[in-house]
């Protein structure tokens, strides 16, 4: 989805956000796909989760990101709040889009996962 607003307002990220009080990391992707996007998620499956603090980072709070994909979605799609518009892409259209690093990497471990090549 393209970012509607700060920060990167103008890039493209995957749908997400924070997790509320009791929720899972599976219920929070599914929660904020909705939101963002109006679509709903089914039979998701987790590829990785990244402690962005070990990447060099420092955060006051601790940050995860947890990355799960489905095959299986159903709804409209409409831009949520945060979303100015939602583009669906390939990794190869994302390595010349307004993409950040960690997007494109996620991307890439995704695909690689689904040809058979693991991460």
């Amino acid at each position: 989805m393209e970012r509607a607003k700060e920060p990167w307002k103008g890039w493209l990220a995957f749908p997400g956000g924070g997790v509320e009080a009791g929720e899972t990391p599976e219920e929070v992707a599914i929660r904020e796909l909705k939101e963002e996007t109006a679509l709903d998620a089914h039979s998701l499956c987790h590829v990785i989760t990244i402690d962005l603090a070990r990447e060099g980072n420092a955060y006051e709070k601790s940050y995860y990101l947890s990355v799960y994909r489905t095959l299986e979605i159903s709804g409209t799609e409409q831009p949520g709040d945060d979303a100015a518009a939602i583009r669906w892409l390939t990794v190869e259209e994302m390595e010349t889009a307004n993409v950040t690093d960690s997007t494109l990497d996620v991307a890439r471990m995704v695909a690689q996962d689904e040809d058979g090549s693991g991460y």
